[in-house]
């Protein structure tokens, strides 16, 4: 499947402080953390928002790619990499997005150095929103949930 890069040009820059990887608020897969994406969003953020900005956090030196699986693409895409400018409704968030971070220092820090990406999971209702995410070389994805204005089965 065709997608997108974010890569170290892309990126922004903040301090997330040392608990981003270990805070249960944000959901995290090897170098990943989504920061406040293992949080419930209400029905009404998404209905309001067209979904929820979720700051994007990779490890220095990894690439990690978030893929939406192809049931879910009828309700939800990635807002993030190169987009246009404007309201990032349905029709033109993106399926997939390979997230590359710096080899070294980036500007943004969290428990060390990490690329920061701003952006968030699209949806046109709520959902419980599936993401594959696949850590650097992995061949098969690691399958996370995240409760866009829906509780995902087996989460509080």
């Amino acid at each position: 499947m065709k997608g997108v890069t974010a890569d170290c040009r892309t990126r922004s820059d903040a301090d997330f402080g040392p608990a981003a990887f270990g805070d249960s608020a944000n959901l995290v897969v090897g170098p990943l953390a989504m920061i406040g994406a293992a949080e419930f969003t209400p029905a009404s953020v998404v209905r309001r928002f067209g979904g929820q900005k979720y700051p994007l956090l990779v490890k220095a030196g990894h690439s990690v790619t978030i893929e939406v699986p192809a049931g879910a693409r009828t309700f939800a895409g990635l807002g993030y990499g190169p987009l246009p400018q404007g309201e990032i409704t349905l029709e033109r968030a993106h399926p997939r997005v390979t997230f590359i971070a710096c080899k070294e220092r980036s500007g943004s820090s969290a428990e060390g150095p990490v690329t920061f990406w701003s952006g968030g999971v699209v949806a046109n209702a709520p959902h419980c929103v599936p993401l594959d995410v696949f850590v650097d070389a992995d061949a098969a994805p690691r399958r996370v949930f995240i409760a866009l204005g829906v509780r995902c089965a087996g989460t509080s």
